[in-house]
């Protein structure tokens, strides 16, 4: 047992790279049992992070070091094990944190959240198929994970079947090599909700395209539920056949857009709360700030500042959140200073300078100020009395009026949010 548990970190080691292995895979044990191997992490977001990134590259690992049949588990350690989902029915083959109650709704995704919901109720109906697109790291995967744990609560009788479109693919083959087709149709085509995720990875497989052609048309000709996810619109997918692409459009097609700002610190501080993890607004936000079109980038970030807290049992703040994150945050992307967003704010307001850092009350003056001391806080990392002194002296109170009001003005006044969107991007394009 020993000699194989040294085994497994020496080639683990050469297979990762330096920063994941002392990240994730050291810090693991291994237990065996009768024909089971535990890979045991220290905690439940530890776990999660595995299941979703590196498990399989695990389990390969392991299956080359062992002669005999072996299943391979995730668990968590003992004494860290937290009971969250004491009472649900979740799906055993679908990761169980993808729900709907762990989905942070936003401008972005509200429509393909209503329309995901929509489809649990009305199973077959008229939103079949349902097509969900974005690019990487969005929600896709969330999303049609949540709703198979939804339908697979609320209808025990029905058969729900995920799968990767590459999985779909490696198991027409070796059902083909091994003549087991009989049994590889009757898996899917008995199902009464279908999950494909990532179709695009069908592009230019003949064979795969045709069988699940066929697929596709028993279970819509039964009224059973489909649901795809792909990277583009179906239209603009490359190398799929043509009567595919039209069925893919035959129900609902919706897609996610990148969160904007609010929503990425909601889906920090949502993450965090669910592993029980204190997590500041200010690390919420900086990473929010930072990182902001990826979502599975972000929660990268999230995850390695609380591996870093959980494995050092140090506390986070924010400069120790800086430089755990300099790799994912590269320096330029912080540069920005207060003199730069006043100018811009200045410019696209048309007012001077010299009137935006006065103590001048007029509307068309202070909302520019409170803008500018709004996407100061944001955007740089200066104490509350520095943003004050690059405003004529302005006070550690006034700062945090600016900050508030702006906040309440972005969710009730339309405009305001669109001047506040047009100064960001040309703040960007200025970096």
């Amino acid at each position: 047992m020993e000699n194989f548990k040294k085994r497994f970190f020496e080639k683990a080691k050469t297979h990762f790279d330096e920063q994941v292995y002392e990240t994730w895979i050291k810090p693991v044990s291994l237990e065996i049992a009768e024909n089971s191997c535990y890979i045991v992490t220290p905690n439940q977001f530890f776990k999660d992070w595995l299941e979703e990134n590196y498990f399989e590259q695990l389990k390969n690992i392991i299956f080359s070091l062992m002669d005999n049949e072996i299943q391979v588990f995730l668990t968590v350690s003992r004494n860290k094990k937290l009971n969250i989902y004491p009472s649900e029915r979740l799906h055993p083959e679908l990761i169980q944190r993808y729900t709907f109650e762990n989905f942070i709704k936003g401008k972005s995704n509200e429509f393909a959240y209503a329309a995901a919901k929509a489809v649990v109720d009305n199973l077959g109906g008229l939103y079949n198929p349902l097509l969900i697109y974005s690019n990487v790291g969005l929600g896709k995967t969330h999303l049609i994970m949540a709703i198979g744990h939804e339908v697979y609560r609320k209808y025990p009788d029905k058969k729900v079947v995920y799968y990767s479109s590459e999985k779909f693919m490696n198991e027409l083959i070796s059902s083909i090599r091994f003549e087991k087709m009989h049994e590889f149709r009757e898996k899917f085509r008995t199902a009464d909700l279908l999950l494909i995720d990532d179709i695009q990875f069908i592009s230019g497989k003949t064979a795969t395209q045709e069988e699940f052609f066929n697929t596709f048309n028993s279970l819509y000709e039964a009224k059973k539920q489909i649901v795809i996810t792909s990277d583009k619109f179906p239209k603009q997918l490359q190398n799929i056949e043509d009567r595919l692409k039209n069925r893919f459009e035959w129900g609902l097609t919706v897609d996610i857009q990148p969160p904007e700002y609010e929503t990425r610190v909601a889906i920090l501080k949502n993450k965090a709360s669910y592993h029980n993890i204190n997590l500041s607004d200010e690390i919420a936000e900086f990473i929010a700030t930072h990182i902001c079109s990826n979502i599975r980038e972000m929660e990268g970030a999230l995850i390695k500042l609380l591996a870093y807290s959980s494995l050092t049992k140090k506390n986070l703040d924010l400069n120790l959140a800086k430089e755990i994150l300099k790799d994912f945050i590269p320096e330029e992307e912080t540069t920005l200073t207060v003199e730069q967003i006043q100018k811009t704010v200045s410019e696209y307001f048309q007012i001077k300078l010299t009137d935006l850092k006065s103590q001048k009350k007029l509307k068309t003056i202070s909302i520019p100020r409170q803008i500018a001391i709004f996407l100061s806080r944001k955007y740089t990392q200066l104490s509350l009395n520095d943003i004050g002194n690059k405003f004529g002296g302005k006070d550690h109170s006034t700062v945090i009026h600016s900050i508030n009001k702006i906040k309440k003005l972005i969710e009730t006044d339309n405009n305001i949010k669109k001047h506040i969107d047009n100064i960001e991007k040309m703040l960007t394009k200025n970096r």
